[in-house]
């Protein structure tokens, strides 16, 4: 079974005798949204490491999640219609099903692993905006590619953006008041989904057997508290919107995503205060992957001199 991607190079073993998988240095996997259109994303990308001056030496590969609606031919990985599979790890629908996150760690081991190929690579970053932004931080908790021996010469990154809501680690909440940074945690009571609130995609609860999270539980939280991750909001970002999460267990995480991503940066520097994740705000933004990956300071955070 095959996935499309969205690449400025191609990772066939065949492209490698062209030389130009040798001059690269940084290797940006960015994921689509709800809308599924990886083109798109991918042109943000390719726009940043451009006023970056580093578009010549970064291979940027943006995969693509289809579903039965919009999906290509048969051979290939398709996701059920609707949003929630894929960014959440789920299984492909076509057998034999194959988690979106698990995708990810195949495409790193078996074609970005192989130092012939790439003898330059030092970095690897992995990121995603709104939909994307909510695989990114979930494949940051869960995955532990990274570790591998085969990759053990790069380093990663993950760069997290405008998520509409959040895998937390442990069950405690928002207690719902101050404002955040200067908030406080608890375990929540009498939210109208007391008994869902912390299932998996919001928590590590409930997690279905055989799923790609719960396959690597063992590694959590420790690994991700470990990484380099850098969650960068839009502070614009607080409509309410038609891809806004409106659950009750995405509301025990703040009004809009602005806020929800201010208070899990918050809840990690409280529940977790030894882990260095980085929060950066990008001033006058909203929900735009442009707006985002093409500012100043988008740029500078995806590609740092």
């Amino acid at each position: 079974m095959s996935i499309y991607y969205w690449g400025n190079l191609s990772l066939t073993p065949e492209f490698a005798e062209s030389g130009c998988q040798a001059e690269v240095e940084r290797l940006v996997l960015v994921q689509h949204g709800n809308s599924r259109n990886p083109w798109s994303y991918f042109d943000s990308v390719v726009d940043a490491a451009v006023a970056a001056g580093v578009d010549d030496r970064t291979l940027i590969i943006a995969p693509y999640f289809p579903s039965f609606l919009d999906g290509p031919p048969p051979g290939f990985h398709l996701w059920a219609p609707g949003s929630s599979g894929w960014k959440s790890g789920d299984a492909s629908t076509t057998p034999p099903g194959t988690s979106s996150f698990a995708v990810y760690d195949e495409l790193l081991l078996d074609h970005i692993a192989d130092t012939q190929r790439f003898p330059a690579l030092t970095e690897v970053v992995v990121t995603g905006h709104s939909a994307g932004g909510q695989f990114s931080q979930r494949y940051a908790v869960a995955s532990e590619a990274d570790a591998a021996p085969s990759l053990a010469h790069l380093s990663f990154r993950y760069v997290v953006l405008n998520p509409s809501s959040w895998l937390y680690l442990d069950a405690y909440r928002w207690d719902g008041e101050g404002a955040p940074p200067d908030v406080a945690f608890a375990l929540p009571n009498a939210t109208g989904c007391d008994d869902t609130y912390d299932d998996y995609k919001y928590g590590l609860a409930g997690i279905p057997l055989g799923h790609y999270v719960g396959d690597h539980l063992g590694a959590i939280p420790a690994s991700f508290l470990d990484r380099d991750v850098t969650y960068l909001l839009g502070d614009a970002d607080t409509q309410i919107d038609d891809g806004l999460d409106v659950s009750c267990e995405a509301y025990l995480q703040g009004a809009n995503r602005y806020e929800r991503g201010q208070v899990f940066a918050a809840y990690l520097d409280a529940r977790y205060p030894a882990q260095e994740h980085a929060l950066v705000v990008v001033p006058g933004v909203g929900h735009s992957k442009s707006g985002m990956y093409e500012s100043a300071v988008g740029v500078a955070t995806l590609f740092p001199k």
